[in-house]
């Protein structure tokens, strides 16, 4: 039964990266495809994915709020530990915005996949509102990472502030916060165009994984580092604040299957619109899909 939950989970985004991978050996498009999807996805898809999930999550109870302020907790640790690790070791600015994404950035597709199994529907309603709030704290993190490479703090923070996933981030919190439903002429619009925003990126990463000889050993070695503070750092910090705090038992579900998720499928499109290391965060998400079943397998027979 674990075994299919976790395989269920990842076997989703494993495929579409393999179809990506097919489609760019094969030549089925022209090479000038991908920089456009990837576009379309930082610029019209996901941003309305955002607006749409997150305006039309449910209300924050006790247990969301928990389950996000522990989160957050982890989220904002970890953030620090990478600033500070790739200070030390004068990390390129690329590479330091790809290993911070691949450290805090979710996969949601999997998340909520997990937990329509293992949860009730009434619980299930409170995972999905913890996805609306995480997917705006981990974007805004880094996003502040791909700002601060120089330049004032406002000029960093009016960047931040004006990019497409800030502004549909802040959009779907208003909405959520003010209970306002938007009518069917838009929501439905929007909920078509944010459909294409997870498999297309997965698709892409899938069409990225072709790394040069040369740099193959720098991506393996920065790619498992990163892989591992995403699937055995995050999950030990939030093992250990749960077991410290008194939280809700659902809350504390929700933390364990949050941190056991691999990167967020759409940091390679991230990663290609910002200036980031964009090959090393192929490998990121490609390696911490696979990599993930073996952490949702263990957190799924715990609970």
């Amino acid at each position: 039964m674990h075994v299919g939950t976790a395989l269920a989970a990842i076997a989703p985004s494993f495929i579409l990266i393999l179809v990506g991978v097919l489609v760019r050996r094969c030549g089925w498009v022209d090479n000038g495809f991908w920089a456009g999807a990837e576009k379309l996805t930082h610029w019209v898809f996901f941003p309305a994915y955002l607006v749409h999930t997150i305006g039309s999550a449910g209300a924050m109870g006790s247990a969301a709020r928990a389950t996000v302020l522990v989160l957050g907790g982890v989220t904002l640790l970890i953030t620090a530990g990478v600033v500070l690790g790739c200070r030390y070791r004068r990390v390129l600015h690329a590479t330091f915005t790809s290993i911070m994404q691949g450290s805090v950035r979710f996969n949601s597709f999997i998340f909520l996949g997990v937990a329509s199994q293992l949860l009730s529907p009434e619980d299930y309603g409170v995972a999905a509102v913890v996805v609306a709030y995480m997917v705006a704290i981990s974007n805004t993190v880094v996003l502040l990472a791909f700002g601060n490479r120089g330049g004032s703090t406002w000029a960093v923070l009016l960047k931040v502030c004006l990019n497409p996933l800030i502004l549909a981030s802040g959009l779907g919190l208003a909405l959520n916060l003010s209970a306002v439903s938007l009518p069917a002429a838009l929501g439905q619009p929007l909920q078509a165009l944010g459909a294409p925003a997870l498999p297309l990126s997965l698709i892409c990463v899938g069409a990225a994984l072709q790394f040069p000889r040369a740099e193959f050993a720098r991506l393996c070695k920065t790619g498992l580092l990163t892989a591992g503070i995403r699937l055995c750092l995050f999950p030990l910090l939030a093992y250990g604040l749960i077991s410290t705090w008194s939280v809700p038992p659902l809350a504390a579900t929700l933390v364990l299957l949050y941190s056991v998720l691999p990167c967020a499928s759409n940091s390679y499109v991230l990663a290609t619109q910002q200036g980031g290391d964009h090959r090393l965060m192929a490998f990121v998400v490609a390696v911490s899909t696979v990599l993930s079943f073996v952490p949702i397998f263990l957190v799924a027979g715990s609970l």
